[in-house]
């Protein structure tokens, strides 16, 4: 389909449906993106929001700086490794 055939369905009919294309997944693939989106949010907004609980997490736990700040750090850590565990794992499981 060409960029004249279109331009013509516009101009000359009242209706360019036969035009607009279909996804090829019905749609399915926005809601990929949706649950990713939330995934993202809802992880990163726990990795990053440790340092607003940083003196709260520290009073309760009776724990000095450098411990409840390890936590932290073996979070973000785990957090980048298993990342790059399971990408490694979903590459060859598709590659083979």
């Amino acid at each position: 389909m060409c960029l004249i055939d279109i331009f013509h369905a516009i101009m000359f009919t009242d209706s360019v449906t036969g035009y607009i294309p279909t996804p090829p997944d019905g749609g399915w693939g926005w809601l990929v993106v949706l649950a990713s989106f939330i995934n993202h949010v809802v992880v990163d907004g726990i990795a990053f929001t440790f340092g607003v609980f940083f003196i709260e997490f520290q009073e309760h736990f009776k724990s000095t700086k450098a411990q409840t700040a390890l936590v932290g750090s073996l979070l973000a850590g785990f957090y980048l490794i298993s990342g790059m565990y399971l990408s490694m794992k979903i590459f060859l499981s598709f590659s083979l």
